[in-house]
């Protein structure tokens, strides 16, 4: 299961001790779950997911070769073994910098980490019944608004193919 957190961008005032003023409270990636939205970004935060640790043994845990992204990386093992349930109530907050150098710096840091693990997962298979990627892509905002018209036709498998073609060379680029 996995809820929502408060993005609270901070200024920092001092470093001894440390102090900081919070400027502002934002509820971030509010989205319903997708195991194909979730093979293109990471759609929630760490401390917002809830799991058992016989689950969390079973796929292996945390890669503690990776820097950055190793719960993106564990919450696509756990996605291709069962859905994430959606709770819709913010349970946490977070920091992040308002300084906008600081945050492009992050962000690039990030990026490069996301197209590594996009390459690692690219081999990845996801099943699913017609029905189930009707809901799929119901609830994958990226998937309606770069690959997809939502009208599916009795063909669902040749399009559910055309589709993830669409993502593979989207994640590839």
């Amino acid at each position: 299961a996995y809820a929502l957190a408060f993005e609270t961008p901070i200024t920092v005032e001092s470093k001894k001790p440390y102090k900081y003023t919070i400027l502002e409270h934002r509820n971030t990636l509010d989205e319903r779950f997708s195991r194909l939205e979730l093979l293109y970004h990471n759609l929630f935060p760490i401390q917002t997911v809830l799991f058992s640790r016989d689950f969390y043994e079973k796929q292996g845990g945390f890669n503690t070769e990776l820097d950055v992204l190793e719960d993106w990386d564990l919450w696509i093992r756990y996605a291709l073994e069962a859905p994430f349930l959606y709770v819709p109530k913010t349970t946490s907050q977070y920091r992040t910098p308002a300084d906008g150098t600081i945050r492009e710096s992050r962000a690039s840091e990030l990026h490069d980490a996301y197209e590594n693990l996009k390459e690692k997962n690219a081999h990845r298979v996801i099943t699913m019944t017609g029905a189930a990627l009707e809901e799929e892509i119901k609830n994958a905002p990226f998937l309606q608004q770069q690959c997809f018209s939502p009208m599916l036709s009795e063909k669902k498998e040749t399009l559910f193919l055309a589709l993830a073609r669409r993502l593979y060379r989207k994640l590839k680029q």
